[in-house]
């Protein structure tokens, strides 16, 4: 049966999913797996291992596939004068699109569980010989994604050599203390050597143990202060009520990538550089 649980929801996942693949060797088989969640009211689908197997694998790269379509229409939205969080808003009003799929301005996806069904099924393609050039480019385009903020930051402050960078969240994503398949830290590894210094504060994180070249604050006024920029890397609700005015007084460049599209407008002080995902920047 293809697990299909989210980091922060598993057990309301668990207890109450929205439809349950069963795959199963034979009828037995199959008989006993729907006795065993007879108690759990919702739509069960029946099928042979291999095929669930795939379903698996086939939906979180469905998903990747529009977080990858996702980042492109954005890039393509900030060069047009266009919104992306409009675009997108009016792509999931169209009845033949999920209004819960992931279209959103963003940074792509991490190297968790979308990445690595999306790796499973190039594997598999490579295997037994069948072309994925869908596949290949959602990989592809995902990659060059991970550059974003590091390209932003180039743009607005030069070389990056000397350069502290504040991020502001570390978590894969805001309500959860998990820093596993955190996009954030992929993206720190590849400023490292570059920029001059990386701090970085979270709600949910009091200790970086076994990660190296981050500087952990306790709060966002210690992980702004003397910073030439601010990532806002995970949307913590938190962050949205920041007085910002304070926080850019502090730093050596005010500099702000918004890239979770986190912040208000009416929050970002008028002599900031903003930069956010999918919308016209350096405000």
């Amino acid at each position: 049966m293809p697990e299909n649980l989210r980091l922060g929801s598993a057990i309301s996942d668990f207890m109450s999913p929205e439809r349950l693949v069963i795959g199963a060797s034979g009828k037995d088989a199959e008989k006993a797996a729907q006795m065993l969640f007879e108690h759990v009211n919702c739509r069960k689908m029946s099928m042979s291992l291999e095929s669930a197997e795939m379903a698996k694998h086939a939906m979180n790269s469905y998903l990747a596939l529009l977080i990858s379509f996702s980042g492109e229409i954005s890039d393509l939205c900030e060069g047009s004068g266009a919104d992306a969080r409009q675009v997108m808003a009016a792509l999931l009003s169209e009845p033949r699109v999920s209004p819960s799929a992931p279209l959103m301005p963003g940074l792509g996806f991490g190297g968790g569980t979308l990445a690595r069904d999306l790796q499973s099924l190039r594997a598999a393609g490579k295997e037994k010989g069948t072309p994925t050039p869908v596949l290949d480019a959602a990989y592809s385009a995902n990659q060059h994604r991970k550059n974003y903020v590091k390209d932003r930051l180039r743009q607005a402050l030069g070389s990056l050599s000397g350069k502290t960078i504040a991020f502001f969240g570390l978590t894969y994503k805001p309500n959860t203390d998990t820093l596993r398949r955190s996009l954030a830290l992929e993206i720190i590894g590849g400023l490292k050597g570059e920029a001059g210094g990386i701090r970085a504060y979270d709600p949910a994180i009091k200790t970086l143990a076994g990660i190296q070249g981050i500087t952990l604050c306790h709060s966002a006024e210690e992980c702004a202060k003397g910073a030439d920029a601010i990532v806002i890397s995970t949307a913590w609700s938190e962050f949205a009520l920041l007085d910002y005015g304070k926080l850019c007084a502090n730093m050596r460049t005010p500099v702000i990538i918004d890239s979770r599209n986190a912040l208000p407008s009416s929050s970002i002080p008028g002599k900031v550089k903003y930069y956010g995902v999918g919308v016209s920047n350096g405000v």
